[in-house]
């Protein structure tokens, strides 16, 4: 019994191919976390949508200063850009700014008691960003003609 444990006293710790293994395990985890963590951007953020059940109930054009509203919506110019209002049925509402610089966010809703989309949802500042507020069945997108419709078929 005294042998074996002065034997493993004497044996390396770690050997070469533990070392190398290690090492290996190390630069795939760099390595995947670089291919994740830092993706390409979808594009500059050139247009905005706001749906809801997946109709369109306002967009917004950076590059031309225009949007289109349907029922529901209302639009009130600030010093930044705009300030959108969307009524959402029985007294609920969820309101978003536009930021011309090119920036989309959710600023004020009566969705739920922790209102994620205000306080959890970053900004839009790139073509695939996205806002979701569930209660109220409301997605912003951004989008950018970098965007290029998928193919299906």
């Amino acid at each position: 019994m005294r042998s074996r444990l002065e034997e493993a006293r004497k044996t390396p710790l770690f050997r070469v191919w533990d070392l190398v293994l290690y090492a290996l395990i190390l630069v795939l985890v760099v390595v995947l976390f670089l291919a994740v963590g830092l993706k390409p951007s979808a594009g500059k953020l050139e247009r905005v949508e706001a749906l809801r059940d997946s109709d369109v109930i306002f967009s917004y054009d950076f590059l031309t200063d225009t949007y289109t509203v349907s029922d529901g919506v209302e639009v009130e110019k600030t010093e930044q850009g705009y300030r959108v209002t969307v009524r959402t049925g029985d007294e609920g509402y969820n309101v978003f700014e536009i930021d011309k610089g090119g920036s989309v966010k959710m600023v004020e809703a009566n969705c739920s008691k922790h209102k994620e989309c205000v306080n959890y949802m970053p900004a839009i500042t790139d073509a695939d960003g996205v806002i979701l507020c569930a209660p109220h069945h409301l997605t912003i997108t951004g989008g950018s003609s970098d965007i290029k419709d998928p193919v299906i078929g």
